[in-house]
C-alpha cells in the first residue's frame, strides 16, 4: 500500500504509479493489489440509479518520464509508452461489475507477477490469471495481453 501513489484524476481517468519515484521491485504486485481493492470499493458505491459502480481496470510495467508540468497549477505527472499502454489496457478492458471482476494488463506487467503471487490471488481473492489473447491496441499494434477475472463457479 505505502507503494502506490495518485498521480492524477480527471474526467474519469485515475492513474496511479508504483515504483516512481522509488523504486519497488514488487511494483505489478502492488499494483494488482491496489487494483483489487479499487474494485472492491467501487462496487460498494452505488450510482444514482441504484446500480453499483463499473469500472475499467488496465495496467502496464516499464520505464516513464517524470517531472513538473504547468505554470498556472503545476503538478508531478509522469508520461511516456508506459503510461500510454496502461490506459490502452484500460480502454480494451471489458468492465467491471459486482459480479464480474477483470484486471486487463501488458505482458511486461503479466511477466513481473510470479506463479507464488498468482496462486495466492486465486486464493485469496478468486480471480484467475489467463491470457486475453493478441488485441490489436491503438497506437502499438498486435499485443499479447493477460487478465486477472473472477473463476467461474460450477453451476453458473
Amino acid at each position: 500500500q505505502d507503494t502506490i501513489f495518485k498521480m492524477e484524476s480527471f474526467s474519469q481517468f485515475y492513474l496511479a504509479v508504483s515504483g516512481c519515484p522509488l523504486p519497488c521491485p514488487q511494483h505489478a504486485a502492488a499494483c494488482t493489489e491496489a487494483s483489487i481493492r479499487f474494485l472492491e470499493a467501487a462496487h460498494k458505491v452505488l450510482r444514482p440509479d441504484g446500480n453499483a459502480t463499473t469500472i475499467r481496470v488496465g495496467l502496464s510495467s516499464g520505464p516513464v518520464c517524470a517531472g513538473v508540468v504547468g505554470t498556472a497549477k503545476p503538478r508531478f505527472s509522469v508520461f511516456g509508452d508506459t503510461v500510454n499502454t496502461a490506459s490502452r489496457m484500460a480502454s480494451t478492458a471489458r468492465v467491471s461489475r459486482s459480479s464480474r471482476r477483470y484486471i486487463h494488463m501488458s505482458a511486461f506487467s503479466a511477466a513481473q507477477l510470479t506463479p507464488a503471487f498468482l496462486q495466492n490471488i486465486e486464493q485469496q481473492s478468486n480471480l484467475r490469471f489467463s491470457l486475453r489473447g493478441t488485441l490489436s491496441i491503438k497506437g502499438k499494434g498486435d499485443m499479447d495481453t493477460y487478465v486477472l477475472s473472477d473463476v467461474k463457479q460450477a453451476g453458473a
